[in-house]
């Protein structure tokens, strides 16, 4: 996977600076903003973990576990020849994420599931209807028929909820520019294809879809979209009828952050004929509508036995690079220095080297089906068994800025203010688990107090190196054979009497 470039560095690190600076101000001025803002932070990386381990008083992060999976949000965008044909398409690029608390805190609201709503369709897109978390996964087979599902038993009774906003710079709709995005995840457990840790769920205001994850140590991030039953392909409209991918089309509106979700019949009415999303109510029960929110549901299953212990040579980190003086990586995810897609933006939209960002208010997306990407991958599952804890679901309000722009400081700490509110609301509806490294985050069963498993320490090590797992999961047995130089085992001598 190419790193991000010079310019997509600078542009990522410039808009969570200003975003940072005024979640700073904010909390370090009087009033409401203080409070509205305290705690928020500005990711490229969110954890959504099913399982995590708090291991904090054996020395470690607090961050790994038997089901870790780190989700980023990406956006490409293209213009089109007369023809339809694509021309200066991006790659995918990394984009910034608004948090109300940091990952390792993760406050997420614990609910039954028969609570939270999804979008289900057919496999052709048709006969949309909104359905509880727990129907969908329930009824699984009949919601996903063209899955090969035979015996699925995976009903999820609870879910733990987060709620993020993002801010995507995209370009000039009126230069003839289109913006998509997509999810991709990252499974650190996963290291079969035929023996997922999690299946997993993309949802956003028109469908739902259904993926199993697959090993990161050999796929890396792994790319959600949504799955229809269509002769829609690469080439047109001339293909045979199969299950394919296509990406998330993103468009602004005119609606603020304060007018969020302030969608009129009549629009809602035109842009659902047109084929878009509408401010229809997805997640908690409690909070209201948007056209610009999409979900990333993690359900955790059974595993088949572990493998046989993973050899002590694997010394490369999540991007492949040797680990090392030269190659150190942040222990999550290398969240502070990219690490995704470069970025190939075209000249056109680009902000000259050394200007500053331009401050706007942001405005509210609207999400909908996007282009093809490629034909759907069989489901390599056929009975997945879900396990007795909750599901992570993982919502994010997608809203727009101008390419080259940052948010201004109103919209940011507004941002703070609507997702605290948001997630208020959620809470409503179950328990508030503040922290991932608490005692109710335990009793949730998000959590388990101890070292990691030997079994998950193998597993992520395929992923960051056994050397880097030895290093930041105290208590459990190490990976790496100790050596005095190479070649050289380390034998503790005997001290003198």
């Amino acid at each position: 996977m190419p790193l991000l470039d010079e310019y997509h560095c600078r542009m990522l690190n410039e808009q969570r600076a200003e975003m940072m600076a005024a979640i700073q101000a904010a909390q370090d001025g009087p009033g409401e903003d203080a409070e509205a803002v305290r705690g928020c932070q500005v990711v490229s990386t969110m954890w959504c973990d099913p399982a995590r381990q708090d291991d904090t008083a054996l020395g470690g992060f607090g961050c790994w576990g038997d089901n870790i999976t780190d989700v980023r949000l990406e956006k490409r965008s293209f213009k089109r020849l007369p023809d339809g044909t694509k021309t200066s398409q991006t790659k995918w690029e990394l984009c910034q994420i608004l948090q109300i608390s940091g990952n390792t805190a993760d406050s997420r609201a614990v609910m039954e599931a028969k609570h939270f709503k999804m979008i289900a369709a057919d496999d052709n897109g048709t006969n949309a209807r909104r359905v509880d978390l727990e129907e969908l996964t329930g009824k699984l087979r009949t919601h996903f028929p063209s899955e090969g599902l035979l015996d699925p038993r995976v009903r999820v009774d609870r879910v733990a909820v987060a709620l993020r906003m993002a801010f995507v710079p995209i370009p000039d709709a009126g230069k003839g520019w289109e913006t998509e995005v997509r999810y991709v995840a990252y499974g650190y457990n996963t290291r079969s294809a035929d023996d997922p840790t999690n299946l997993l769920l993309f949802g956003d205001t028109m469908n739902t879809s259904l993926f199993a994850e697959e090993p990161a140590a050999g796929v890396g991030f792994q790319p959600l979209y949504t799955k229809v039953l269509s002769t829609v392909g690469r080439d047109g409209n001339d293909n045979d009828l199969k299950m394919r991918c296509y990406a998330t089309a993103l468009e602004a509106t005119d609606r603020s952050l304060a007018d969020m979700g302030k969608e009129s019949a009549a629009e809602s009415a035109a842009m659902a004929a047109a084929g878009k999303g509408t401010s229809v109510r997805t997640g908690p029960s409690t909070l209201q509508g948007s056209s610009s929110c999409a979900w990333h549901v993690a359900i955790p299953l059974e595993k088949k036995p572990p493998p046989p212990p993973l050899a002590a040579s694997c010394a490369t980190d999540a991007l492949g690079r040797p680990l090392g003086a030269d190659g150190a990586c942040v222990y999550r995810s290398l969240a502070d220095n990219g690490g995704a897609d470069d970025d190939g933006i075209a000249e056109e939209h680009r902000v000259p080297p050394g200007a500053k960002s331009v401050k706007v208010a942001a405005k509210e997306g609207r999400i909908g089906i996007g282009t093809f990407v490629e034909d759907a991958k069989p489901l390599p599952i056929s009975t997945p068994v879900a396990k007795d804890t909750p599901a992570i679901a993982t919502g994010i309000y997608i809203m727009t800025v101008p390419m080259g722009t940052c948010p201004d400081d109103a919209t940011v700490v507004e941002a703070c203010r609507k997702l605290k509110a948001y997630y208020k609301q959620a809470c409503e509806l179950g328990t508030d688990v503040a922290h991932r490294l608490s005692k109710k985050a335990v009793e949730a069963g998000l959590t388990q107090v101890g070292p990691v498993s030997k079994k998950a320490k193998a597993e992520i090590a395929e992923c960051i190196g056994a050397e880097k797992a030895d290093a930041t999961m105290p208590g459990t047995a190490p990976l790496h054979a100790a050596t005095v130089a190479a070649g050289r085992p380390l034998l503790a001598g005997v001290p003198r009497d």
